[in-house]
């Protein structure tokens, strides 16, 4: 099961949370699954609950003070 979260992050198929990590030029934006963040998490299904859909359904959540080496650690 841990590997077909991997594949669904690195593949970014059927995302719907962007989460854009890190300062310029170290930012890297994630492709995710809210579904799958709040489950596993209670902040981030507190942090989506309340950000609104951009045009293309999709939400997006900035992390600009988390490392992207920090962040691969913890997603």
């Amino acid at each position: 099961l841990s590997q077909d979260h991997a594949k669904l992050l690195e593949s970014g198929d059927e995302y719907n949370v962007i989460i854009e990590v890190g300062e310029a030029p170290l930012s890297q934006s994630y492709k995710t699954h809210s579904v799958i963040l709040c489950y596993r998490c209670p902040f981030l299904y507190k942090s989506l609950r309340d950000i609104p859909h951009n045009g293309n359904n999709v939400k997006i959540l900035n992390k600009k003070h988390v490392s992207t080496k920090v962040f691969d650690i913890i997603i």
